[in-house]
């Protein structure tokens, strides 16, 4: 067989003619990189897109550099519920959310951070419905009906959003802040229930009890409950409203106890006490 020459010539002038288009065309865009990294300070060209999101090509190794992509401030308004609901609290204010993009040394890989802040301006109501299934609720009539016959009430501390709480028996009141939740109300309640009974949480007997099963409470916060008798009788109290196996297992007792001082709150024990508290009030007066 013959060969072609002239065609053969012809495809190696063509592939010679090709080779010399690619090596200008790479001479160009060396030139046109070149240009670009010298247009912007430190080699960064930055360039967006119509989405929020800037994007950074990094031609070589930079520090790490966070551009935000979005600061939106805007109003809001709504509730917010505390203390297993027995508090609502109604707010207005702003809300800020700013959207950030990290690109790190040499890379041109982006990571998202959305930052959200709320300040919130507070308006707080108590809800005695959710008091009712809350608390009383988990004790015997005796406690709700001694409580409505005597005026107590819970009282709302608004200086701060922790969890501070305080019995106060002469002006008939728990006083609690929003940070409470609905187990340190029944641990106060514990001492409502020891007041009603006579002051069960002092008596000979239960300091017996208090002496015999301290060692043994496994609730919440030992080493507060078993500073005193009458810690320990609020801490069972406590407990037998929200988890009464754990104290029947490891105080059986108290647990025993605090059902017989409930049951000691009967119509003649409420009267003397509203004596004792009319007592009170007629010497209160100027």
């Amino acid at each position: 067989m013959k060969k072609n020459v002239g065609t053969e010539k012809s495809v190696r002038s063509f592939i010679a003619l090709l080779m010399a288009c690619i090596l200008l065309q790479g001479s160009a865009d060396q030139v046109w990189a070149a240009a670009t990294q010298s247009s912007a300070p430190g080699g960064i060209t930055m360039t967006s897109s119509q989405s929020d999101t800037a994007v950074l090509t990094c031609p070589r190794a930079v520090s790490s550099r966070t551009v935000s992509v979005l600061d939106k401030t805007e109003k809001i308004s709504g509730k917010d519920s505390f203390a297993e609901g027995i508090i609502t609290g109604k707010y207005t204010g702003t809300k800020r959310t700013r959207v950030t993009d990290t690109f790190t040394k040499g890379k041109t890989k982006k990571t998202r951070k959305t930052i959200v802040t709320r300040v919130k301006k507070y308006t707080f109501s108590l809800s005695s419905q959710a008091i009712q299934r809350e608390v009383f609720a988990l004790f015997e009539a005796p406690v709700k009906r001694a409580w409505d016959a005597l005026g107590f009430i819970f009282e709302l501390d608004l200086r701060h959003m922790g969890c501070e709480l305080k019995y106060d028996s002469q002006n008939r009141k728990i006083v609690f802040t929003p940070g409470a939740g609905v187990d340190d109300l029944c641990f106060m309640m514990g001492y409502f229930i020891s007041q009603m009974a006579g002051n069960a949480a002092t008596s000979k007997e239960f300091k017996q009890i208090y002496a015999q099963e301290k060692g043994k409470y496994k609730g919440k916060n030992p080493f507060f409950a078993r500073q005193n008798s009458s810690t320990f009788f609020a801490a069972a109290a406590r407990d037998y409203a929200f988890c009464p196996s754990t104290l029947v297992e490891s105080c059986p007792l108290a647990y025993e106890y605090i059902f017989d001082a409930i049951m000691k709150i009967t119509d003649r024990q409420i009267a003397i006490w509203q004596k004792k508290y009319k007592t009170l009030v007629i010497a209160a007066q100027p």
